[in-house]
């Protein structure tokens, strides 16, 4: 139920995303679940630096944790979304993987 409820809502947010006129931020964080070991990257959006609960999207990660690989799934995120031009800012926590070149990627690759 959980990610039927998921997709249907990620259909519905192009529409929303597309009223956006400002620059956005981002946080992205990499966690692996306790109970099977598979790994997830979140992508959160915020406008105009107000804290909001907007998923973007949650991408089961099977390739090795490095910011490339990181960076690359954030940007097609990014690029489904057509907010590639809108970014301002990607928020992570202070594991070395996720700031050793992540952010360089992302903006070489928009």
């Amino acid at each position: 139920m959980i990610i039927d409820e998921f997709n249907e809502r990620h259909s519905n947010i192009g529409y929303d995303l597309q009223k956006i006129s400002s620059k956005v931020s981002f946080t992205a964080d990499m966690w692996t679940s306790t109970i099977n070991s598979e790994a997830y990257l979140g992508l959160t959006i915020d406008q105009n630096w107000v804290l909001r609960r907007f998923l973007l999207d949650i991408i089961p990660f099977k390739v090795c944790h490095t910011g490339i690989n990181m960076a690359a799934a954030i940007t097609n995120v990014l690029n489904e979304f057509n907010l590639a031009g809108k970014a301002l800012a990607l928020t992570t926590d202070n594991e070395s993987v996720m700031l050793v070149g992540m952010w360089t990627e992302i903006i070489r690759r928009i």
